[in-house]
């Protein structure tokens, strides 16, 4: 059995003044506004919060259903990106292993893995005996994965008060990128612009500006022609899936404003991340 006192006490230290878990609970109000917005019921958004509990997992599984993708793939996309905790597990585990233990107190623990839960315990684990540090985990993991849980409840409720404008802040304007010397519209952008012609459609009030950019290899004129080219595609995309034309605009920024400034000294990876086009809205009216 879990010893009530160890539980009680993990549960609790979610209570400091510094605890993650106030900025957790803050984040899950936001995501049961989104999953109301996108058409989720209360038994939905509590069902998933309950089951993916992790942010990311929530924001990516929100992501997939607004641009309509299949059950298979939504599952694969949540798994992937949870699976960025197993180093957490890997580190956390050893910590409170005790072969006095029954096994199923550590596959129940597995599912409260989450960056808040982590850091409260890594904070706290040395104050607790090895032996009694699964029961304190459980503790806390309960207590944050509650907290998640009634935020979401709070959220969903909470987002028939909220105007417009919070609303569509909760919208997801992800960039996209391209390749290097290309406009193309690969598919893994045109994943992230169908995800935006659904939040336009969504609200027809909504006007967006596009601004493209390039990396800083070639000439200054010739990275503005190809940010212009970059530009005139994205918005063609967005027109071309029934967004009016009125609604959207683009401009090429050419090389001058890089989202990582290396100048002579990137990578490659720094030059993919400078390849893109963002997204601002200009108007909700």
């Amino acid at each position: 059995m879990i010893k009530k006192e160890l539980f009680f006490r993990g549960f609790k230290s979610i209570l400091k003044p510094d605890s993650p878990a106030i900025a957790l609970g803050c984040c899950f109000i936001a995501i049961g506004a989104l999953l109301k917005n996108i058409g989720f019921n209360i038994q939905e958004s509590v069902f998933s919060t309950m089951l993916i509990y992790a942010l990311p997992g929530s924001l990516v599984m929100a992501e997939s259903i607004l641009v309509g993708a299949s059950l298979l793939s939504i599952f694969i996309a949540v798994w992937f990106v949870n699976a960025r905790l197993y180093p957490m597990a890997v580190s956390l585990f050893p910590l409170m292993m005790d072969e006095k233990q029954p096994k199923w107190k550590y596959y129940l623990s597995c599912h409260f893995i989450a960056v808040s839960a982590w850091l409260i315990m890594k904070s706290n684990y040395e104050t607790i005996e090895k032996k009694d540090r699964v029961d304190f985990w459980i503790g806390i993991g309960s207590a944050t994965w509650s907290v998640a849980v009634l935020s979401t409840i709070i959220g969903f409720y909470l987002s028939d008060y909220m105007n417009k404008d919070m609303l569509m802040g909760l919208a997801i304007l992800n960039p996209i990128y391209f390749d290097f010397d290309k406009f193309n519209i690969t598919n893994k952008a045109a994943f992230e612009l169908d995800k935006l012609v659904v939040i336009m459609k969504k609200y027809p009030e909504m006007i967006i500006k596009v601004e493209s950019h390039t990396d800083s290899r070639g000439s200054s004129s010739y990275n503005k022609s190809l940010s212009e080219k970059r530009a005139l595609t994205t918005v063609e995309y967005l027109i071309s899936k029934g967004i009016d034309e009125s609604r959207v605009s683009g401009k090429g920024m050419g090389e001058d404003s890089p989202k990582i400034n290396c100048k002579n000294r990137c990578s490659e990876d720094d030059h993919s991340e400078n390849r893109r086009s963002e997204f601002i809205i200009v108007s909700r009216n």
